[in-house]
């Protein structure tokens, strides 16, 4: 009977021990669990910030090409006044003769 007591005494104390291992491990898995939901969060706000930044990059590239198309324009606009420009110069010079343009910086 003794023999039995010990034996049940000793059943008890590894059971205890195991149900506070087991209390421990579930412990620790939540705190791994509530920092993997954070990180989780933190990934979230990633992507989010990666998607307005991906919008962002296409509106900017649809604006360079806008400004490429306009820079075009210009340069066809300015070759035309250019041209206009030398005509008209040319024209006054053969009526006129010899005209000196005075150069004005805006500085």
């Amino acid at each position: 009977m003794e023999n039995e007591e010990k034996i049940l005494s000793a059943l008890e104390a590894l059971s205890e021990s195991v149900n506070t291992q087991f209390g421990n491990m579930n412990r620790r898995l939540d705190g791994v669990d509530k920092r993997l939901d954070g990180v989780d969060r933190r990934l979230d706000r990633v992507d989010q910030r990666l998607d307005r930044i991906e919008s962002d990059i296409a509106e900017l590239k649809e604006d360079v090409e806008e400004m490429k198309e306009d820079i075009e324009v210009l340069k066809d606009d300015s070759a035309t006044t250019r041209g206009a420009a030398n005509q008209l110069l040319h024209g006054w010079t053969e009526r006129f003769g010899e005209i000196v343009v005075p150069v004005v910086s805006f500085s």
